[in-house]
């Protein structure tokens, strides 16, 4: 990762699933982990695709992750990364919460 920052230009990127504490406590941790690990393989692979030599990536920690490339393409990339979230998600969800289009929790 260090060799990164020190390319004359680098974009750091940030990434964080909205509301992923709900979705924890409705489908359990197990189901969350899941969807932790699909978030990684997505973002690893797009980032890996889209860097013209070196990408990282790094899991903070929760539902948060970093990336940092050696270039300033950014835009297409994230753009890439959330259509292919976007297209996996629906496989996490029971067809009632994709039908209401979001996920409730009594607590």
């Amino acid at each position: 990762m260090w060799e990164l920052l020190q390319y004359s230009k680098f974009t750091i990127l940030y990434f964080d699933l909205d509301n992923f504490k709900v979705y924890n406590d409705v489908y359990g941790f197990k189901k969350g982990d899941e969807v932790i690990r699909e978030t990684a393989s997505i973002i690893t692979s797009k980032l890996q695709e889209g860097s013209k030599e070196k990408a990282f990536v790094g899991h903070i920690g929760g539902d948060d992750f970093i990336g940092i490339l050696n270039n300033h393409e950014y835009v297409t990339l994230c753009t890439d990364i959330i259509k292919e979230f976007d297209s996996k998600i629906a496989t996490f969800y029971d067809q009632e919460d994709l039908e209401r289009g979001n996920v409730y929790n009594n607590n």
